[in-house]
């Protein structure tokens, strides 16, 4: 039997915390009146493991509601020289179920549809220009390309 890392915790115990925390869940649906005989319940969490091997876990939701506005998109983001180019698949959106918000150094999107609703924070490394952002949509692919801030040079300062 291969030994495994003794960087993770005990598997047993990280178990026992993945129970509770899907009866914390459970307990809270039935609470509120979201258990139904025969459906299914959509339910999501996520485990990190730090440098040191400990694990945490998060609850992430337990709403089918929030789980499906949580959905992400696939998307291609392409680093010009001036600019950022992002392409967005939105498979049964509309123009007008499309949301955009830009900010310093994030761009964010989000729809809401009868069918699917989807939802994507993009963090970029490089400061952008949120009011030089364009976007256009044509058969469920989002384009937007926007813009970076030029880096202000440096200045000496004499003594």
């Amino acid at each position: 039997m291969e030994k495994r890392s003794d960087k993770f915790t005990d598997i047993f115990i990280d178990f026992d915390k993945i129970e509770e925390l899907v009866d914390q869940m459970m307990e809270r649906l039935e609470k509120n009146g979201r258990l139904e005989t025969n459906k299914p319940i959509d339910m999501a969490f996520r485990i990190t493991v730090d440098p040191n091997g400990h694990t945490k876990f998060d609850e992430l939701a337990s709403d089918p509601q929030v789980l499906e506005a949580q959905a992400e998109p696939l998307i291609e983001i392409q680093n010009q020289e001036n600019a950022f180019l992002v392409t967005v698949e939105l498979p049964g959106a509309t123009k007008e179920s499309i949301r955009l918000h830009a900010g310093e150094n994030e761009l964010t999107v989000s729809t809401q549809t009868a069918g699917k609703n989807f939802y994507k924070k993009i963090r970029f490394q490089e400061t952008i220009k949120p009011g030089s952002a364009k976007a256009e949509f044509n058969n469920g692919i989002l384009e937007i390309k926007i813009e970076k801030q030029q880096a202000i040079a440096g200045k000496k300062i004499p003594l």
